[in-house]
């Protein structure tokens, strides 16, 4: 099929590449692995890995369908406690991010990004540590969490 044998609009694919005709314009987009968007159905779920070097201190992501795109919210624990929860995560493609803002009004910005199978999101905090954190699907962890313990008659 020769492109000037398609109607406006009409989209054909081979060998890896999309051609798409509009208004008599040949739009090529080809199909690379790399930096391409995953199926929402590989994302869809809870996501969660130990937040290093804290040894009982986990993150949990849960990605859901909204309409026709993914929405993410993220929270942690630390020991049998809610650090902080509902914190909307940003999804770029293969590429995540979220900000947090401590109690104390001191904010950190986690990055990670999808590995090439989709099996596991690898990220750090943009804080001094630069420690690696490395997230699985599975886990209801925050479900579980006691919210923090507030000290009442303190001031």
């Amino acid at each position: 099929m020769r492109i000037n044998d398609l109607d406006s609009h009409e989209t054909i694919w081979a060998m890896g590449a999309t051609v798409r005709v509009v208004g008599g314009l040949a739009l090529l987009s080809l199909a690379l692995g790399c930096g391409n968007p995953l199926e929402p159905s590989l994302v869809v779920g809870d996501w969660s890995g130990r937040n290093v070097p804290s040894h009982f201190a986990y993150i949990q992501i849960r990605f859901e369908r909204q309409g026709t795109g993914l929405v993410g919210t993220a929270c942690s624990f630390d020991g049998p406690y809610l650090s902080w929860t509902g914190v909307p995560v940003t999804i770029n493609d293969r590429e995540i991010s979220f900000r947090v803002t401590h109690s104390s009004g001191s904010t950190s910005v986690f990055r990670g990004e999808f590995n090439e199978e989709g099996t596991a999101i690898n990220g750090s905090w943009d804080s001094s540590t630069g420690s690696k954190v490395t997230l699985q699907r599975g886990g209801n962890l925050c479900a579980n969490a006691i919210p923090f313990p507030t000290l009442r008659g303190l001031a």
